[in-house]
């Protein structure tokens, strides 16, 4: 699962420091055949925006969830082995493409030789196969937003209420294949959002990310104090941190796992930062 996520971009233009105005209009030549790139309007909707495009699902969940499964210390150890000799000098590769050849993935590796225009395609296709069933699970969110407001709610119960809204059933074969009217609705309001926040790139993404980062940073930081409020959290920091472990580290399975979690939290190899 990658993280897509607290913002929608599903590519990141590099930030061009001779750009003065919100329009994005740059005052110089660029590589780019005479055609200008839309960049954008500062650097600080820039770095919102590439956090953004780290920050989600792989992060929020996935890292807990493989701390506690490989335990806290061993885990943490591969990930930043991974992170340091694979994660960054990808991530840093993709930002020079980007701020070489000043397009997006598939041309920027046709630049260097036109065979390579699939690796670019591969991930603009993975891109959007994450975006498609990401929309889902945000959309599922939306749901469980608007009826949280219900009393009592309406998911606090054993009454059936996700049967319902994901339509589960026994196996595959008792499947109907209708989606239900209140996950449609969330989801295609999703994707509207979506679609309004990039219809004019980095124009409308600029002030998308003003809002879709440093809200979801706010919620978190409340998570965080109600969570460190809880009974027992000091065991949970403490597992974090427990280095008895080490054994792990002669197994593959968890350095793949560190592997993968890397993937997730950079989203490299996706074009995201080229």
């Amino acid at each position: 699962m990658a993280t897509t996520d607290l913002a929608d971009t599903s590519t990141l233009p590099p930030y061009d420091a001779t750009v003065d105005n919100v329009d994005g209009e740059a005052n110089g030549n660029d590589d780019n055949d005479g055609e200008v790139r839309e960049s954008w309007s500062g650097r600080v909707t820039f770095w919102l925006a590439a956090v953004g495009s780290a920050v989600g699902l792989g992060n929020l969940w996935r890292f807990p969830w493989q701390c506690a499964k490989y335990g806290g210390g061993a885990f943490i150890f591969a990930y930043f082995v991974a992170l340091i000799t694979l994660g960054m000098p990808l991530l840093t590769q993709e930002l020079v493409l980007g701020q070489k050849h000043r397009s997006g993935d598939i041309e920027a590796f046709g630049r260097m030789n036109w065979r390579l225009r699939g690796i670019g395609l591969a991930s603009v296709i993975g891109g959007f196969g994450i975006v498609t069933y990401y929309m889902m699970i945000i959309g599922v969110s939306t749901v469980l937003f608007f009826e949280s407001f219900i009393v009592p709610l309406p998911y606090d119960s054993d009454s059936g209420y996700w049967t319902e809204i994901l339509q589960l059933t026994s196996g595959i074969e008792d499947s109907t294949g209708i989606m239900s009217g209140k996950l449609y609705l969330g989801t295609c309001l999703c994707w509207a959002l979506t679609f309004f926040c990039i219809m004019k790139g980095v124009k409308t993404a600029s002030w998308a990310v003003k809002i879709t980062m440093p809200l979801p940073f706010l919620l978190l930081f409340i998570l965080l104090i109600k969570a460190a409020t809880l009974e027992g959290s000091w065991q949970g920091v403490k597992a974090y941190f427990d280095f008895s472990n080490w054994d792990e580290l002669a197994t593959p399975t968890i350095w793949n796992a560190a592997i993968g979690q890397c993937f997730f939290s950079l989203s490299v190899c996706m074009g995201v930062m080229t």
